[in-house]
């Protein structure tokens, strides 16, 4: 009796292993607790970026640009070419676009740093 159930077993398992590969479930614990390392570092990665981006000297807009570019470009690299080479040139090319852009949208100094004044015809001038 037992040699009839063997098979019987050994089919249902096989059948459960085959389902969950056709459904995408079947991933071990490994792979998902690395996935979930990976979206807790993009989120980390991203909240570091953002807080960066409101820096007003050129210099800090600069690398804030370059931090953001870097992992925007890395992002569209890895997912263009789905390798690590992609994925890097893409970082370095978004990083230097990010800083140069970064750096040249930094708002400038007031023109006047002691004020300005209106004469009676309205024309403004620098104190």
């Amino acid at each position: 009796m037992t040699k009839e159930l063997c098979p019987l077993v050994g089919s249902w398992r096989l059948r459960k292993v085959k389902l969950r590969i056709k459904l995408g479930s079947l991933q071990p614990a490994r792979y998902r607790e690395a996935s979930m390392k990976k979206i807790i570092t993009a989120i980390a990665a991203g909240a570091l970026t953002l807080s960066m981006a409101a820096c007003n000297t050129p210099g800090e807009r600069a690398v804030g640009g370059a931090a953001i570019g870097g992992l925007a470009g890395a992002a569209i690299g890895g997912a263009a070419t789905g390798t690590a080479g992609g994925a890097l040139a893409g970082a370095a090319i978004g990083g230097a676009g990010g800083a140069i852009v970064g750096a040249s949208t930094a708002p400038r100094g007031p023109a006047c740093p002691y004020g300005t004044y209106q004469d009676m015809y309205g024309n403004i001038y620098c104190r």
